[in-house]
């Protein structure tokens, strides 16, 4: 009976350290090769709809290079076959700057094109900047370029 009751004491301190031993470990993972959760909001492709895709993106130092990280993600479009991407194919960030809250954002030419699905250009700018906005709290405003002249105007 003694012997019985010592195994039963033994695995259940080693059901309680296992979980215990894998939480460290993920924990450990997270902070070492960390992914930070972004959102897009892309259109379905009648338009009507908005499609909220999470994204898990890699953790950088620089609060530039973070959202250089999530246009450049939002660039590739949405991830479904049923949402239509925001910016044409083809078009490339000319430039992103971070400046007191406001971010700069310059694209090529490519982006004052309508994507192939179709989509209003300058609705899926706004989208643009709203999604940089909801990511990243510290933005107040969002200023978009198209080869250096600004959209919306």
């Amino acid at each position: 009976m003694h012997k019985i009751s010592f195994f039963v004491q033994r695995s259940a301190k080693l059901c309680f350290l296992l979980p215990l031993f894998l939480c460290f470990f993920a924990l450990g993972d997270f902070l070492a090769f960390g992914k930070d959760r972004r959102t897009c909001v892309y259109y379905s492709l009648d338009g009507k709809r908005q499609i909220v895709e999470e994204r898990l993106l890699p953790r950088t130092d620089s609060k530039e290079a973070a959202i250089s990280e999530y246009v450049e993600d939002l660039l590739l479009g949405p991830a479904s076959l049923q949402e239509a991407p925001l910016i044409n194919q083809g078009a490339v960030i000319n430039l992103l700057m971070l400046r007191e809250g406001v971010v700069f954002l310059d694209m090529s030419q490519e982006a004052a094109i309508p994507p192939a699905e179709g989509g209003d250009v300058l609705r899926n700018l706004e989208a643009v900047k709203y999604g940089i906005r909801r990511n990243f709290p510290y933005v107040k405003e969002v200023k978009i370029f198209i080869d250096g002249n600004e959209s919306g105007k």
